[in-house]
Parts: structure tokens; sequence; C-alpha cells
């Protein structure tokens, strides 16, 4: 039964040319490095607003708002859009603390694999991070070039004190294991956050949320 849907139910068609990390086998993805934010950054779910090469797409959306991405039925057409714009921050499929170690690696995968992706396509790529707990930290930085750009998202992350911690750890994992050049933050900043980033000489930059963007705009108009 050898189809283009089966080839895409395994990504077999997405892994084309791809070089793997030793441990976990996660597709190694480039990486970009981005000196200053976009002059405006969107996300996933409104990517038909504009098709700006100055404005970049973010993937901190509900995860089942960008699976059409793997029907071949809608990919080319999707790419296509993706491909008016500057670059996207990675994509996002969540990694929660919850979730069975199982979960969290086939998680971490898609990632890179739909990363390396879209850099094959020609699009522009700063990898998303995201983790767990410490359990994690095994296999969640695999794919991920030292010394690139990175993106990470506090947003919907750190309602409890226990998803503070849980995320300020997994921030400090992962600038200890990638060094990254910097680090683009969607969402709010945690003060701790702020301050390791600036103890390790990390430049950290700010990315607006949708509400944070409509708000400033609210109050200009006043």
């Amino acid at each position: 039964m050898a189809s283009r849907q089966l080839d895409r139910l395994f990504l077999i068609d997405l892994i084309q040319d791809a070089h793997f990390s030793h441990f976990e086998e996660n597709p190694l993805v480039q990486g970009t490095v981005l000196e200053a934010a976009p002059k405006a950054v969107i996300g996933y779910d409104h990517r038909n607003d504009a098709h700006d090469a100055e404005t970049w797409l973010h993937f901190y959306v509900h995860d089942h708002r960008f699976l059409p991405l793997y029907q071949p039925q809608r990919s080319q057409e999707i790419l296509r859009v993706l491909k008016t714009y500057g670059g996207v921050f990675g994509v996002d499929h969540s990694v929660y603390r919850d979730l069975p170690l199982p979960e969290q690696r086939y998680s971490v995968y898609l990632n890179r694999v739909t990363d390396h992706w879209f850099e094959r396509e020609g699009i522009r790529v700063v990898p998303n991070v995201s983790w767990g707990d410490e359990r994690s930290y095994d296999f969640c930085f695999e794919g991920v070039p030292d010394g690139t750009s990175i993106a990470v998202s506090s947003h919907g992350c750190i309602r409890a004190k226990s998803d503070k911690v849980a995320f300020v750890e997994g921030f400090k994992a992962a600038i200890y294991r990638l060094r990254p050049r910097n680090v683009f933050h969607f969402g709010k900043i945690l003060p701790e956050v702020e301050a390791f980033a600036a103890e390790e000489q990390v430049p950290l930059i700010r990315l607006p949320t949708r509400q944070e963007r409509a708000y400033a705009n609210k109050e200009k108009t006043h």
C-alpha cells in the first residue's frame, strides 16, 4: 500500500535529505540568526491576514490549528502562503509535563521534522524550543544547532507556581545546552528568566501576543 497518503502518515516525504541527531535521531535544523524582532509577528491561524516579507509567523496556537499542514491535499497551498512571509518561528507541538514521555518525544520529533521541511522549501526558521520537566532535557533540545537564534513561549504556560518553576528551569537548561545567539520570547517574561538571560549575556527579545498588540493599538487611539 505504497501511497502518498501513507508516506505522509509516517512523514517519510518530509524528511527527505535530512541529517539526524545522534541519540534521538531528530532531523537537524539549520536555524537562522535573527538580530532583531521582525516588523510584525502574527499567529499561524492568521496567516491569511497579510503577506509581507517583513512579517514573520509563529505557531504558538493550539496544535489542532496547524495539523492541516500534514494533509497532502492542503500542504502545498499552505506552504505557498508561508513563503510570502519573512520566515517563521518554528512549529510548537505541545510538550506538556503531564504527557507520557513517548508523547513528549514525538512532539519534539514533529517540531524538528516540520522545521527541516520548511527549510528545505526555502523558508527561514528560528527554531522553537520547548520542554516538559527535567526528564525531557535528554531529548527536547536535540536537532537545534548551537549558537543560533531560538524562540520560546510562556504564553498560557505559567499560570501556576509549579508552571513558573518548570519554565525557568527549562529555560536555563536551554541556554546551557544550546548557548543561543539570542532568544525570542513570546509572552510574559518572568523576572527570573530576564535575570538569568542577562547573567548569561544572552539577548532576550520580546514578541508581544496578539492581545497585547491589540491593547497597545487601542491605547494609541485614545
